[in-house]
Order: structure tokens, then sequence, then C-alpha cells
């Protein structure tokens, strides 16, 4: 099975409301087979490997064929989250909608993980810490501790938390270990190393009204009467109700509970403003030419400035040349998407 290595263009536009997390999740790459060969994977290695899972604070040990069997409910994270000054890591509890109650995390990575989840994950049940493997491998045995369980309605999904360039040899053979624990159950195993641009930003706007809301002054209609009439962007779906402010709250929480649906790069394109969210201004025909004009006008003012051979030694300057430099990018990449642009609306389920 392995880990779920696809990720795909990040100038695609992935739509929220029929997206998962694995649509944004960047995943670590398939397991070396030169870590998969030093497991120690015998005839018997099924009842040799052992897990150990904590229930009413007692620890039950059992042999990795036997984990299908275990219940999840009851079921309590095998290591304690921890808390002391100058600590590298920040471990905290993080609140999800799906499950209505809070989680324990040991990171901030760890902690945007659940927030994806609780958005796109169908999730049903989430325990961190579920479980200390003990394995073998060529060396002698060792102890591998996976940070998340996740049942959703569909799959049930043993996750690891690294950042790409935190992931060592000794990593990946404990990840190796995982994976052919998942395969073995008939679960889902992957290594979150990040997250593709723009999402993380997008969904964290859109949590900011998860929470059950008391639906008022026939907003809700009126918001999905002005969508069924066509494709209308964010502001202006805000814009024409009687109160605009309440509106956008109604909006994303309609968008978080996928009610209506947005391009996830869009709203990144409002809050962030990052060229790479290009592709989705195609609803914006002139855009592109003022662009231009802006890009002349800051490149006229440079040449004014500090001359035409551009010696530019202050700290201004640096920082007008960096504008210039990332706007010749903005234009480059907007002009080779805008054809392909999806336009930046609200439109309804397809």
């Amino acid at each position: 099975m392995g880990f779920d290595g696809a990720v795909t263009s990040f100038t695609e536009v992935i739509w929220s409301h029929s997206c998962t997390w694995r649509d944004l999740a960047i995943a670590a790459p398939g397991v070396p087979a030169g870590r998969r060969r030093q497991l120690v994977l015998s005839a018997d290695w099924t009842k040799r490997w052992t897990a150990t899972c904590r229930y009413a604070g007692g620890e039950v040990v059992a042999p990795v064929r036997n984990l299908a069997s275990m219940p999840s409910a009851g079921r309590e994270p095998v290591r304690r989250f921890s808390w002391h000054r100058a600590q590298r890591h920040r471990p905290g509890l993080t609140y999800m909608v799906s499950t209505n109650r809070q989680h324990g995390c040991e990171s901030l990575a760890e902690a945007r993980l659940l927030l994806m989840l609780d958005f796109a994950g169908a999730v049903t049940e989430v325990l961190p810490q579920p479980m200390q493997l003990r394995f073998l491998a060529v060396d002698g045995p060792r102890e591998h501790t996976p940070d998340f369980f996740v049942e959703s309605r569909s799959q049930q999904w043993l996750i690891d938390v690294r950042p790409a360039g935190r992931i060592g040899e000794q990593d990946e053979v404990a990840f190796a270990a995982s994976a052919e624990v998942a395969t073995l159950l008939d679960w889902g195993y992957t290594v979150i190393t990040g997250w593709k641009p723009h999402s993380l930003t997008t969904v964290d706007t859109l949590s900011s009204q998860r929470r059950p809301l008391t639906y008022r002054l026939g907003m809700v209609d009126a918001l999905s009467a002005a969508v069924a009439g066509g494709s209308r962007t964010f502001g202006e779906l805000a814009a024409g109700t009687i109160a605009p402010a309440v509106a956008r709250a109604y909006l994303l929480h309609l968008l978080w509970h996928r009610r209506e649906a947005t391009s996830l790069m869009l709203w990144a394109m409002i809050t962030r403003g990052d060229y790479r969210a290009a592709p989705v201004l195609r609803a914006k025909p002139g855009l592109l030419s003022h662009l231009r004009d802006l890009h002349r006008t800051l490149d006229s003012a440079v040449d004014f400035t500090f001359g035409e051979d551009h010696q530019v030694n202050t700290r201004s300057g640096r920082q007008l040349r960096t504008l210039l430099a990332a706007l010749v990018s903005y234009r480059n990449e907007l002009e080779a998407a805008i054809d392909v642009g999806h336009g930046d609306v609200v439109a309804c389920k397809r």
C-alpha cells in the first residue's frame, strides 16, 4: 500500500463542496524499498509485532493482527500531552465540529490536520496517539506511536504528521512499519508533510463560522435565491442583502457546511493576494490591463529614481525592486492561466 504520494498541480482549482482532505494534503512519497527491507517480515510477523492501547488508564497489549477487533470507543491516547518551558513543539487541544469535542495534538502541524479533517474528512471519530507499535527491524526491536487514528464514513486511517524536511532514516523505517500494519488491517495510511498553497488559509477562514448559527432575517433563503440565479462573487452576494456584514458570516457558515461551493484558491486570493491563485481571476477581464499599467509605472519610477542601470543600494530601493520582480512573476503566470480559470464565483453545486 505504502504512502499516498499523489500531488496534483498547485494551479488546479479545488472546489470546497466536493474536495476531500486528501485533495488538499501534501503527502510523503512512497515507502523507499530499502526501508521496507529493514523490517523483519517473517511468516509470523503479525503475531510477533504488537500494539499497546490504553483503556480507562490501563494498557492492553495485543498482536497487530488483532487490532481490528479492539474497540475504538473508550480508547485513550497512549502518551500524555505535556507542557513545559522552552519546549520546541506546541501541544494543545483542538475542537472539531465533526465529533463535538476537543482532541489533543502535539504540534501546530497536528492541529492543522485536525482542522482539515473537520472540514473535508467526513470524520466520525479521531483518536490521537492511538497505539504504541512494537515491531522488529533487522537491527532489533523498535517502537513507534502514530499520530492519529481516524474513522470516517468510508474508511479508517492511520496518519503520521511530519514536515518534509524533518523525516530521517529512522522515521522512514517507522513509517514503513505503520504502513505494513495498515495494509494488514485494510486501513489507509499516509504521512502528511504539508498542505497545498492557500488551502490552509482558506479552510481556517471558513472555520470562523463553523459552529451552529440561528438563521435570521431570511438571510439563507435570500443568499440561496441569489446563487440560484447564476454565478456571483462573494462580495456581490453579501452586498445584495439587507445586512452585508451578517450575510458574510452566513456565507462562511454555508461554505464550511458545503451548502454552496466556492474555489478554495479564490478565497485565498482574496485573503492573501498570492499570485499562485491567478487561474481563478478569469471573471475580472480588466485586471490584466491594470496590472500591465502598474508594472510600467513601477518600472518607470525605478528608472527615474535609480537610473536605468538599476544600481539599488538603499533599503527602500531594494524593497521596490523586489516588489517589481514579484509583479513580473504575477503578471506572467496570470497571462498564462487567464484562459483556463474558473472565475471568482460562488456557485451552486454541480
